[in-house]
């Protein structure tokens, strides 16, 4: 990818919060993007991240910003995965599926 690309990339991250969208949410994000519908422990595990960084970050992009006064970005979707309930999924929603085409057109 070249830097121009990339920075652009980055830029539309930070357009979603400048203040607030931290690198690893966009890793996150292309992460699931990616897998289509990863486990928190998949995150955890291929990223690196504690399971409470993992669900900060999923948190904060989902609609409900648990812990947060303002509201979450609305780019994922998090439920129980049907065949194991105690197991939680994460899938990019219609607005994050969005986003993410405009991010493969840069």
């Amino acid at each position: 990818m070249k830097i121009r690309k990339l920075t652009s990339a980055l830029m539309a991250f930070n357009a979603i919060n400048p203040k607030q969208f931290a690198v690893h949410h966009a890793l996150v994000f292309l992460y699931i993007a990616d897998k289509g519908r990863p486990t928190y422990k998949e995150i955890e595990r291929d990223l690196g991240m504690s399971n409470a960084a993992v669900s900060r970050s999923l948190n904060t992009m989902s609609d409900n910003a648990k812990h947060k006064k303002t509201p979450g970005y609305g780019l994922v979707e998090i439920d129980r995965d049907e065949r194991e309930g105690r197991r939680y999924r994460v899938k990019l929603t219609a607005k994050g599926i969005d986003f993410f085409n405009r991010l493969t057109e840069i």
